[in-house]
């Protein structure tokens, strides 16, 4: 979901890390890292990522065949036509490096402040949260993705705590954790699309302003949520943020799975 993020020449020193079955793999490479965005979207055919790419055919055929041969991705038949394949994302994506992200990112600037509260306890865990996420972004890191998957476990287990069958009471059921819990104040904003407020961010209400939305571990809790709620993939999609310079933190609750970012 969100804008999609295309990679250029200009982004050589992007670096994306993989975990497939052979092991963790990096890949470093413009071309490479531009295919995978294409293919975290869903099955493509090669002449599909031949027109994304805007790379002729032996160059795309010579970087599927490594990645392939890294066990990042895979391809089967296309139903549709026995004389084409359709390639396939056969990996998780763990981590970003950027030395562009470095260099814009200061980690003794951006440093968040701690100051104790009647919440002691939530206050200096949101502090260490914050201290690790900045301190990786200052070395050109961004954890984003596992944050997310972590956060679509701990969802699943809230999930069991908040369930109700119709869907205003089981947004009661989250804005009274949330509060119980000193996570922040939950809004209903409106039904369609399901549309969430986060007041008091958790995850990022002293995180530092960097433009983009920064509550993925968040974002991974009420995917997981909505989608035991509704028993299909729903997605969390962050469209405000604090970090955003925006009053709150704003989640749509859509179907189907993430699309690259």
């Amino acid at each position: 979901m969100k804008g999609k993020q295309e990679f250029t020449a200009d982004s050589s020193s992007f670096v994306r890390i993989f975990a497939s079955d052979t092991g963790i793999k990096a890949i470093d490479s413009p071309v490479k890292v531009n295919i995978l965005e294409m293919l975290r979207d869903g099955e493509l055919p090669f002449e599909e990522i031949v027109t994304r790419s805007g790379r002729a055919k032996s160059t795309v055929s010579v970087h599927l065949r490594d990645l392939s041969d890294l066990g990042i991705i895979g391809s089967k038949g296309d139903p549709c036509d026995a004389r084409k394949k359709l390639f396939f994302l056969y990996s998780s994506y763990l981590v970003g490096a950027s030395g562009m992200e470095r260099s814009l990112f200061e980690a003794e600037k951006n440093f968040p402040a701690y100051v104790p509260s009647g919440n002691d306890s939530v206050d200096f865990f949101r502090f260490i949260l914050s201290t690790l996420r900045i301190t990786l972004l200052s070395e050109g890191i961004s954890i984003d993705p596992i944050l997310h998957s972590a956060g679509c476990r701990v969802g699943r287990r809230i999930s069991e705590i908040v369930a109700d069958t119709r869907t205003r009471e089981l947004i009661e059921n989250v804005a009274g954790f949330w509060n119980v819990h000193a996570l922040g104040e939950v809004e209903l904003v409106e039904a369609d699309p399901l549309t969430l407020n986060f007041y008091d961010c958790f995850e990022c209400k002293d995180f530092p302003m960097t433009g983009k939305p920064a509550c993925a571990f968040e974002s991974g809790v009420l995917s997981a949520i909505f989608s035991d709620h509704f028993g299909t993939y729903h997605t969390a999609l962050e469209t405000k943020c604090y970090a955003m310079g925006d009053a709150c933190c704003r989640f749509e609750i859509l179907p189907g799975e993430p699309s690259a970012s």
